[in-house]
């Protein structure tokens, strides 16, 4: 099959950019002819900004939820610096792509062109209202012909992201019934199956990110000849949300394990920096990174999901603002709930120190490995509705 994979627009975004490479790699396992579908998301007019900003504002001093959204990322003048090892990556192994679609209207007017049998959405947040500012319905298929009844639709992994709820009822009418046309949907988190059904009256099944669809050795083989011994050596600190009180679970970790500390990210986004000091590092040595790392300190997802890959010990510190569904339901799926941080006072770093029992984690990762894939694989196969079994 001719097949396309629609997430969420490839920026400096380490976990982004690796799992839409593992989902191609997947399919790609699978025997099909794997696509990224671009859809680059273009810059919001200053309407647009300033509805969001006011959205922002009251959901912060309303019901006490804040995101604050990094308008910045969208500078054009300094975005190739910023994004060039990425660029590279996306380039190199993210391929083949579509032409750019930057608006609904020409996704909807060329999409046809490239006689794709199959649509798959996901992984990622896709699903999250509040990641897809201004279209939707893309991700759920809305530029398809209604009477397209070749084009199989597919949702593999497919992310809300958080427990809470921002569709409008008109919106959640809406992308119900786009849903209800595709012929397999699966999501990341176990409270998404209950989401789909009680709010688009939709089966889903729960399949693993597609970053866990890979066995560690294919991370291992994108490093390049200079990153094939050790390159990193102690505490790795991922944060994408640094504050005073994660800094200190940071150096107790440290202090405890006497190791040093290094990172593998820098903050890009933050435009008070000059700008040879937000240039992201290749992906590659992110990769490197987690595999060197003797304990890992991480508010990210998939942070916390190349821990397990690579059987790294760490500390989930909870992301509320970011989602803290993802976390919780990852974790629950391998047992390691004990893991994850719910208090930044009062930590007993001894208690993340030990080994986990790797061999049995390795065991339940195998097998949701393979129930996925049998996801994808009859999600893939003309007239069969896919149900991992």
């Amino acid at each position: 099959m001719r097949v396309a994979v629609l997430t969420l627009a490839l920026y400096v975004n380490y976990g982004g950019s690796l799992q839409a490479f593992a989902l191609l790699r997947a399919l790609k396992d699978l025997g099909h002819d794997a696509w990224f579908l671009n859809r680059e998301t273009r810059i919001p007019t200053s309407r647009e900004r300033a509805i969001r900003a006011t959205k922002r504002w009251l959901k912060k001093h309303l019901i006490g939820r804040f995101r604050e959204i990094r308008w910045n990322m969208y500078d054009l003048e300094v975005r190739p610096a910023i994004m060039q090892h990425h660029a590279r990556f996306i380039a190199q192994h993210i391929q083949p792509q579509t032409e750019a679609f930057l608006t609904s209207e020409t996704l909807a007017d060329k999409i046809g062109d490239y006689q794709f049998d199959a649509i798959v959405v996901g992984s990622d947040q896709v699903w999250r209202r509040d990641y897809i500012l201004l279209n939707h319905d893309d991700y759920f298929l809305g530029f398809l012909a209604t009477d397209d009844h070749r084009t199989r639709r597919v949702a593999y992994a497919a992310s809300f992201g958080t427990s809470d709820w921002d569709y409008t009822d008109e919106e959640t009418s809406h992308c119900g019934n786009l849903l209800r046309q595709f012929h397999a949907v699966s999501v990341r988190e176990d409270d998404g199956v209950a989401m789909c059904r009680e709010r688009f009256g939709v089966d889903a099944d729960h399949v693993v990110d597609p970053t866990l669809l890979l066995e560690p050795h294919r991370y291992l083989e994108l490093l390049p000849d200079d990153m094939q011994q050790r390159t990193f050596s102690g505490v790795l600190i991922y944060l994408l949300d640094e504050t005073g009180a994660k800094g200190r679970i940071a150096r107790s970790a440290i202090e405890a394990l006497d190791r040093p500390a290094y990172r593998v990210s820098k903050p890009s986004a933050d435009a008070t920096l000059p700008l040879d000091e937000r240039v992201a590092p290749p992906i590659e040595e992110w990769v490197r990174g987690f595999l060197d790392a003797d304990f890992v300190v991480t508010d990210s997802f998939h942070g916390v999901v190349f821990s397990i890959l690579f059987n790294k010990r760490f500390i989930a510190i909870g992301n509320s603002i970011r989602g803290m569904s993802r976390f919780e339901s990852l974790l629950r799926m391998f047992g390691l709930e004990d893991r994850l941080l719910s208090s930044l006072e009062d930590i007993d770093i001894q208690s993340f120190l030990a080994e986990p029992d790797w061999n049995r984690i390795n065991d339940e990762l195998d097998r949701q490995r393979r129930r996925s894939m049998d996801f994808l694989r009859l999600a893939l196969t003309p007239e069969v509705t896919a149900k991992a079994s």
